[in-house]
């Protein structure tokens, strides 16, 4: 009778090894890192303009990030439909982002209100846990401070309201680096619902 015990430990952990094995050691995996801080609770953030893209002082809530190691302008971004315009025209502008390649993930937050607030599960069972989802990577290649998101996702689909933290990811960039914004869009973009 053969044993199937040492065949079944192979087939397990011959995957992970073969895995291991075949990536590469300088490549850094930062969406591990996304991932593993779980979804970000966004506390506040600094308010700027884009007459004012470092603001002045203001801020709503007791924000988490330091604004002069990343930041985005407008914060928020609140559509005016009085204004109209195009969809090329509706973007956030990150700032302070180092001269060499950066990349930044942009995922979908709750505020801290939130946190009370259970979400249900496929069965219908009340749950905290709230799933990280990330809305869009971007790469910054030039040596530029300045990155832009024109609030769609990876699927091209329009991102309409809420909390977002940034993480930025780059050889100079300190470890723990984002930056936490807010958007409202106006009703008349929802052109993929």
């Amino acid at each position: 009778m053969l044993n199937f015990f040492y065949f079944k430990i192979f087939f397990l952990i011959f995957p992970i090894l073969l895995i291991l094995g075949c990536s590469n050691p300088t490549e850094v995996n930062y969406i591990d890192s996304v991932y593993l801080a779980g979804t970000p609770v966004i506390k506040g953030y600094y308010i700027t303009t884009n007459e004012n893209p470092d603001g002045n002082g203001e801020y709503v809530g007791s924000p988490q990030y330091d604004p002069t190691k990343g930041n985005a302008f407008p914060n928020p971004y609140i559509e005016d439909l009085t204004v109209g315009g195009l969809s090329s025209d509706r973007f956030i502008t990150f700032i302070h982002l180092p001269p060499t390649s950066t990349k930044l993930f942009i995922v979908k937050g709750i505020s801290e209100n939130q946190l009370n607030q259970f979400s249900y599960s496929y069965f219908g069972i009340p749950s905290f846990n709230y799933p990280v989802k990330v809305v869009k990577e971007i790469s910054k290649q030039d040596n530029s401070p300045f990155a832009r998101w024109d609030f769609r996702d990876e699927n091209e689909v329009i991102m309409r309201e809420g909390y977002f933290r940034a993480y930025i990811f780059g050889e100079d960039v300190p470890e723990n680096t984002f930056v936490d914004f807010y958007i409202l869009l106006g009703p008349d973009i929802i052109e993929h619902y």
